[in-house]
């Protein structure tokens, strides 16, 4: 028996000793980036009604960098510095340096925007803090660009693989159990069990817009199927995922119900962060399958017109 669970441990450790989740980080890195910027921008000229002491006030009383300023200079000096660390993040230079930066910024700003935030806003904050520890710059990075030029491969030692898959898996995990528990409040609520969820909430203005209050009007009974299958989807999700087959599935889905809320309610920011969470759910060798079709349908396709060109564009000879 004991011979058998040192094999098990030996096994984990060595699959967990495998580059499997590079990809989807560094394509999350740039999303979430994108959506830290976007929070940053969208409040920007209101940025000191909003954030600073000398507005209304309204931020909870956990510690942040914004507590240290005495003056808008330097309240500004801290929020373009938000900014600055957040472009190095998305482009990937710095690798973990600029990450714990990325992280301490946000939470500072974070800390002020809690009042207004949603729950893509509090999944954005855990996640940025998980990512400390997660390989976010191998790909589609500045940092990968220079290790290149300098005839250097860009190689993780394996306990940095190690800590990274731990914490890959970590996100995903985090991921589940927001689906699992929203599944399940929605289980407990009437408006979700009898299917008229969506007419309740196209009545509110507040968070509804012209387009779902159309669908629900005029197509009743697929409202009230995708009340049902909202909730069977995430419920099923954590399991699902362990489905190579089925997961792509679950994942558009997910990814389509999400883009529901964006142009039914409006709601950007926690939309772009669920949707974004579905990067780290497909392994790097399934992304390269993906790259490898899109450049097979690319080189046919140019092959194709090629020889379009070639039967039909040559000039019919004179009489």
């Amino acid at each position: 028996m004991k011979a058998k669970f040192n094999q098990w441990i030996i096994a984990v450790v060595e699959n967990m000793s495998k580059e499997k989740f590079l990809i989807g980080p560094s394509i999350l890195r740039i999303v979430l980036g994108v959506i830290m910027l976007y929070n940053y921008f969208i409040h920007y000229f209101q940025r000191h009604l909003l954030f600073s002491h000398e507005g209304i006030g309204l931020f909870n009383a956990n510690y942040s960098l914004y507590d240290l300023v005495k003056s808008p200079l330097q309240f500004d000096i801290i929020y373009h510095l938000a900014i600055l660390i957040t472009m190095l993040f998305i482009i990937g230079y710095g690798n973990r340096f600029i990450t714990i930066l990325n992280f301490i910024f946000y939470h500072s700003f974070y800390q002020r925007l809690s009042y207004m935030a949603d729950g893509g806003d509090n999944l954005l904050y855990i996640v940025l803090f998980l990512l400390i520890f997660v390989n976010v710059t191998t790909y589609f990075s500045v940092d990968n660009v220079l290790y290149k030029r300098r005839g250097k491969p860009f190689k993780h030692s394996s306990w940095s693989i190690i800590i990274h898959n731990i914490f890959v898996v970590a996100i995903i995990i985090q991921v589940c159990i927001v689906y699992f528990t929203s599944a399940c409040y929605q289980l407990m609520g009437e408006v979700w069990s009898n299917g008229t969820a969506l007419y309740y909430i196209s009545q509110v203005d507040a968070f509804s817009r012209p387009s779902l209050t159309y669908f629900v009007e005029n197509f009743m009974y697929l409202s009230v199927l995708f009340s049902y299958l909202s909730i069977f989807i995430k419920l099923a999700f954590p399991f699902i995922i362990l489905n190579k087959r089925l997961k792509l599935c679950a994942v558009l889905a997910l990814c389509s119900f999400h883009f529901g809320i964006l142009v039914g309610m409006g709601l950007l920011s926690f939309s772009m962060v669920m949707i974004s969470m579905e990067f780290l759910i497909f392994t790097d060798q399934e992304y390269k399958k993906v790259f490898s079709l899109k450049e097979s349908l690319k080189i046919n396709v140019v092959r194709l017109i090629f020889s379009f060109k070639q039967k039909f564009g040559r000039k019919t000879p004179s009489q």
